[in-house]
């Protein structure tokens, strides 16, 4: 079976585009981020990649159970790179 695990890190803003950079993956890092969280947040891959995303819509279902989320992602190709 493969294994594997994405990290997550909530940022302190809201805009994608702010040109905010990842910081470096650490031990503090969680492996699961917040159905309503509101601001973005970062992940780290299993690949070595770093991403910002962001849920921009949600519905159904009640807090802590969506039935939905939408999400606008930023995905860095280039591998151990935190620039946004």
């Amino acid at each position: 079976t493969l294994h594997r695990v994405t990290y997550f890190r909530t940022g302190d803003g809201t805009d994608l585009n702010d040109g905010t950079d990842s910081p470096t993956v650490s031990d503090s890092w969680a492996k699961s981020m917040g159905d309503r969280e509101s601001h973005y947040v970062f992940l780290y891959d299993d690949d070595g990649h770093y991403s910002k995303i962001k849920i921009v819509n949600y519905g159904g279902g009640t807090p802590g159970e969506p039935a939905w989320i939408e999400v606008e992602w930023i995905y860095n190709k280039v591998r151990n790179n935190v620039s946004f």
